[in-house]
């Protein structure tokens, strides 16, 4: 410090970078309450400190003080250096962010926004690697945040624009509450980004896995995309907030907004997200209403919703224990009470026919050998239930599930589970009946009718002698279970990233039930986040069976994959309530038996909403045609 006031400026190697590091270094390591002095005694040699106190300040692996001792350090040294300030916002904490926001508000400068606009604006490069590209979406949001808080909100929209990446985005929900956006920022945001364009509507795409926005001349229209991922993502970041918090003038508009968004938004995404905040605010009944209302299927929708009353199956009279005496009208076996009819409501998200790229990236973390990256193409548009399958519907198709339910202390509304693969398969066909589904229309074929020579059946007794290679007609509109690829072309949308979120495995939490916020047991659906194609629990909660028997994948691109005709396991997918968040990666296969019952295994239904045969769109099970 005295050789700070003698000698400020190098001169003649007095200062070098081991010096100027260690000074830097001592400095944020002080005492917070001494720190403002050792700034004065330092002051004199303020600009050569600022390279290693903006390494400090920018270093994750440092300490939460020593980054927001930097942070002062800068607004002490720096404070007329806006530029500066601006850039170091894009990689702040919380902490750091409150520091130096108010300086840069304060005395904006005219290139200011110009920068933080760039950096929204910049897309990640495709040779950017997977860790790398977390970072780069959180720098991209956090300038977002600054834009927003300025005021700029048509320049923050670049950060919803995804092709193969949502980082960005997703950071942007995260971080928009912790660092000072308001909510009447956000409910701004929201009217701004509100409408769609006149003129365009949702339709799908056969050249892109993805559900994409097209004009009536029928090309993509990135703005209305980027509309839609915006309305999105502000309702997700409005859910880190409390109903008491939203200004009282606001509050009944904004709720009567969300429920007209959660009946009519032809997003699936924006359906999803709003029914997810209505939950998170208490709206059950507008909720119920909305989810127990059937919504037919159209090719302007990304969703629709069937009602299906099915019969449940009685429970059978347990046997009369040995030495008690038999009553005369015990003498004939007494049939069960019928149960009274119950109505289940299913709402299915629809991802058209294309082609993608599935498997991990070289570089992704906790890669297994087994996630080759390789394309493939599905012809066929497909639907998929935005949520797994619950206890309550199991028991109606086989009341024994109630066994399973009590032996882990679950509850009727929590995610299903202990279903077999051929459970799965067989409560997709009894679903079906019940729907009045003409048989010719099942995907999976009456084991009646299947040739026990070509099919042979399962031994294990358990599986009630069904065939084990049990046969799938894709083309047909019964229920089923989804492919290998349709999942993961779902669970992805199009993203190369880790999770259909992105790659960020610390905002887990917020999509997925995993061994660190489960609470050791399974949850109810719809909890959690929705994905920005309105599915929930696709990481996490429950591993999810698909049709597919387990094997390699094959090198080539492949069209309409089914696996192997044999095997000896069945492909599980997307992690449950007992995994580790690498677990739960859209990459990550694994597989069971099809005879094994898991408290950690369930699955969700899929359908095939159009008809190949005739090239016609088809009547999706239990819904009238418009």
């Amino acid at each position: 410090m005295a050789l700070a006031d003698y000698v400020p400026q190098s001169e003649k190697a007095w200062w070098t970078e081991q010096d100027l590091k260690f000074v830097a270094e001592q400095l944020v390591a002080a005492n917070a309450e001494f720190q403002p002095l050792l700034r004065e005694y330092l002051r004199p040699m303020r600009g050569q400190l600022l390279v290693d106190l903006e390494k400090i300040f920018a270093d994750p692996k440092g300490t939460d003080g020593q980054r927001l001792s930097a942070a002062n350090a800068f607004a002490d040294y720096a404070a007329s250096d806006i530029a500066k300030l601006s850039q170091l916002l894009t990689v702040a904490t919380p902490e750091q962010y409150s520091v130096l926001y108010p300086l840069v508000a304060a005395s904006p400068t005219p290139t200011t926004v110009e920068d933080l606009s760039k950096i929204v604006a910049t897309m990640p490069e495709a040779e950017l690697g997977s860790v790398e590209r977390v970072s780069f979406g959180q720098r991209r949001a956090n300038a977002a945040v600054t834009l927003l808080r300025l005021g700029e909100r048509e320049k923050v929209l670049p950060v919803f624009e995804m092709t193969d990446d949502p980082e960005s985005l997703t950071q942007f929900i995260f971080r928009c509450r912790p660092r000072g956006v308001g909510i009447d920022a956000l409910l701004d945001m929201l009217q701004s980004v509100a409408h769609q364009p006149q003129g365009v509507s949702p339709r799908f795409s056969n050249s892109d896995p993805t559900s994409v926005i097209t004009t009536q001349a029928g090309q993509p229209g990135a703005n209305a995309l980027r509309l839609i991922h915006a309305r999105y993502a502000v309702l997700l970041a409005l859910g880190e907030f409390t109903v008491p918090e939203i200004p009282e003038s606001r509050r009944e508009p904004l709720l009567k907004q969300l429920s007209d968004s959660y009946r009519n938004d032809p997003s699936s995404g924006v359906h999803g997200a709003a029914g997810w905040l209505l939950r998170q605010w208490g709206q059950t009944e507008v909720v119920r209403e909305v989810d127990q209302t059937p919504v037919p299927y159209s090719l302007d929708r990304e969703w629709f919703t069937l009602a299906i009353t099915v019969t449940p199956k009685s429970p059978t009279k347990p046997k009369e224990e040995p030495g008690k005496e038999k009553e005369e009208s015990e003498s004939k076996p007494a049939k069960p009470e019928p149960l009274p009819p119950k109505t289940f409501y299913y709402t299915f998200i629809v991802f058209p026919s294309g082609s993608s790229e599935i498997g991990s990236v070289d570089d992704e973390p906790e890669r297994q050998k087994d996630e080759l990256r390789h394309a493939a193409t599905l012809t066929h548009p497909f639907a998929l239930l935005d949520r797994e399958v619950t206890m309550e519907e199991l028991i109606a198709f086989d009341p024994n599930y109630a066994r399973y339910m009590k032996q882990f202390d679950a509850r009727p509304e929590d995610a299903g589970y202990a279903a077999d693969w051929y459970d799965s398969v067989s409560f997709s066909r009894w679903l079906g009946q019940q729907s009045g589904l003409p048989e010719p229309e099942q995907s999976y074929a009456d084991p009646e009718t299947l040739d026990k020579e070509t099919y042979p059946r399962e031994p294990n007794p358990g599986a009630n002698w069904a065939p084990r290679d049990w046969p799938l007609e894709l083309g047909r509109r019964g229920f089923r279970l989804p492919t290998e690829s349709e999942w993961e072309f779902a669970s992805r949308t199009g993203a190369r990233t880790s999770y259909g979120y992105g790659s960020d495995a610390s905002m887990f939490g917020r999509f997925g039930w995993f061994q660190e916020n489960s609470g050791k047991h399974v949850h109810p659906p719809k909890e959690l986040r929705p994905g920005q194609r309105g599915l929930f629990d696709v990481h996490g909660n429950l591993y999810e069976w698909t049709h597919d028997w387990d094997s390699d994948y094959e090198a080539e691109a492949i069209t309409d994959p089914l696996g192997p005709k044999r095997g000896s396991s069945r492909v599980l997918r997307g992690g449950g309530w007992t995994s580790a968040a690498a677990s739960c990666r859209s990459a990550l296969r694994t597989s069971n038996e099809p005879t094994n019952r898991v408290n950690i295994v369930g699955f969700r239904l899929a359908l095939s909403p159009s008809s190949e045969s005739s090239g016609q769109v088809a009547k999706p099970v239990g819904v009238g045609t418009e």
